[in-house]
């Protein structure tokens, strides 16, 4: 095979690899809240069982066959989606009140899409490009899962990066009496011990996902 051959037959490749990016679509976060609601009312309706079971244990009854992680959603807590969580931390929320009562404070946004965007994206890039290129290789198809990792360690990364996003406020680190600004009635703040923002349990961050479309 003469050089010429050689580079057609790569250009070609290279050109059969954008048309396969440009047919694929490669999202990474969260499972969107619809399947993560579905996914938790389970795991709270098993909270409530294993509650039940726990209490008949202390008589010598029963024993507790579900095992959820409580750093979810919590004992006794309403279950609610890790996209939800999500939206909520890097939008921000005002503080109010839920159905059943439940006072929460108010949440500063900490953008981590745009720190993203703008500080987290030049390595999945450079990634993009050379799965295109591939060296010369004659391979027609882009590695999507290769690509899928990388923007789920950027994503993270970025969550990662504190120094982008205002600090835990002093009563979210130590914990608290505040009043409600509507009702001025006190309620307490569970103490996170950290000023680092977006990190408590690690169950946000190590969830990141990405699907191939």
């Amino acid at each position: 095979m003469s050089a010429i051959q050689r580079l057609v037959n790569q250009i070609k490749a290279m050109e059969s690899r954008a048309r396969d990016l440009a047919s694929h679509e490669v999202r990474v976060g969260w499972a969107n809240e619809a399947k993560e609601q579905a996914r938790a009312k389970p795991k709270e309706e098993a909270l409530v069982i294993n509650a039940a079971r726990r209490k008949a244990k202390k008589k010598g009854k029963g024993e507790i066959v579900s095992n959820f992680d409580t750093n979810f959603i919590g004992p006794g807590q309403q279950a609610v989606s890790l996209a939800q969580i999500a939206k909520t931390l890097c939008y921000g929320r005002e503080c109010g009140v839920t159905k059943s009562g439940h006072k929460y404070g108010r949440i500063p946004p900490r953008d981590f899409v745009r720190v993203l965007q703008e500080k987290h994206l030049k390595t999945l890039n450079r990634l993009v490009a050379d799965e295109v290129v591939k060296n010369g290789s004659t391979v027609k198809n882009v590695d999507l899962e290769k690509i899928g990792v990388t923007a789920k360690g950027q994503l993270q990364r970025a969550m990662r990066d504190s120094n982008e996003y205002d600090k835990n406020a002093p009563i979210t680190i130590h914990g608290g009496w505040m009043a409600d600004p509507k009702t001025k009635k006190p309620f307490y703040v569970e103490p996170k011990g950290s000023e680092r923002p977006l990190i408590n349990t690690g169950t946000l961050i190590k969830s990141v996902d990405f699907e191939i479309k």
